[in-house]
Parts: C-alpha cells; sequence; structure tokens
C-alpha cells in the first residue's frame, strides 16, 4: 500500500496480568506475544510496530501517536518488499530480532 501503516500494541502490560491471563484462558485465548505482533507489522508490510503499556508508562500512548504523526510527515517509510532468493541455509542474519534490537535502531 502507498499508504504508510502503523500496527500499534495497546496494553502491552497486560500480558503479565493473572486476572486477564484467567479470563483469556477461559475463552480458550491468549494474549498476542511481541513476537506475533512484530510478524504481523512485517507481513501487512507497516513501517513499524508500537507497544503501549497502561500501567506503566503515562507516556506510551503519547509516544505511539508522536510515531504516527512523524510516519505521516514522511520520517519512516514503508520496507521494500521481499527479493525472492532460491533455497538456502539459514544463517544467523536470518534469525527474528528481538524486539530490544528492533527498537535500538530507533533510539538516538
Amino acid at each position: 500500500p502507498s499508504t504508510p501503516l502503523l500496527l500499534i500494541g495497546c496494553q502491552s502490560d497486560l500480558r503479565t496480568d493473572r486476572a486477564v491471563l484467567t479470563l483469556l484462558a477461559r475463552q480458550g485465548k491468549s494474549p498476542v506475544s511481541s513476537c506475533q505482533a512484530l510478524r504481523a507489522s512485517r507481513q501487512m508490510e507497516a513501517v513499524m510496530y508500537v507497544e503501549t503499556e497502561t500501567r506503566h508508562s503515562s507516556r506510551a500512548a503519547a509516544a505511539a501517536f508522536e510515531m504516527a504523526a512523524l510516519t505521516c510527515m514522511g520520517h519512516f517509510h514503508n520496507p521494500p518488499p521481499p527479493v525472492t532468493q532460491r533455497s538456502r541455509s539459514v544463517t544467523p542474519r536470518d534469525k527474528p530480532e528481538s524486539t530490544t534490537e528492533f527498537w535500538g535502531k530507533f533510539r538516538s
């Protein structure tokens, strides 16, 4: 898509909340992990994935809106389409990066 997409995971701190986990388990569900969300953002060709927390940071939601504004202003762009290659062995570079490694690219 020509419009940049930003995937925002809200209330990520609830992944470890016992009451929420119990309620989801009763429904046969579980929280979405950071890795699952990051994978989904890559599949939908989102510019980036941002997580917010409600209990631990009052600034998280504002930061997500800032990222959305910066994306609209052209500071972030859609990733290039994946290059198809012939089958090859997996190298350490092919391993998915951790959330810490991913966000480390955006810290100044």
